[in-house]
């Protein structure tokens, strides 16, 4: 369900990326079925890096997502393109950093249950 969630997330972002000759790339290696996923787990980390990159970028911008399951585990990256400098950028620490708490509070109570 997840995976489905973020296929269908970064087809909508294409469409918007589309006249900039955005690369946005999902691999999935393994079965999804055989695992269960948090719902909405991946997405602040895939928002971030449109957020953060490609929509800084006007042309050539790329998002790389990978994500590998075994037979209980799985694995997650992101990887995005980024301008090299970005004029008056706010850190993130005082932006609040929500979508890391949010993961970060999903996983305490994945362990925990």
């Amino acid at each position: 369900m997840e995976i489905t969630y973020l296929q269908n997330y970064l087809e909508l972002e294409k469409l918007r990326q589309k006249d900039n000759n955005t690369s946005i790339k999902l691999t999935v290696e393994g079965d999804p079925a055989q695992i269960k996923i948090p719902p909405m787990l991946f997405t602040p980390f895939v928002e971030n890096a449109f957020k953060h990159g490609i929509n800084k970028i006007i042309d050539n911008a790329c998002i790389n997502i990978n994500i590998k399951i075994n037979e209980n585990e799985i694995f997650f990256s992101v990887e995005n393109s980024k301008p090299e400098f970005v004029q008056n950028e706010i850190s993130s620490k005082t932006q609040g950093e929500i979508g890391l708490a949010n993961v970060k509070k999903e996983i305490r109570d994945i362990i925990c249950r």
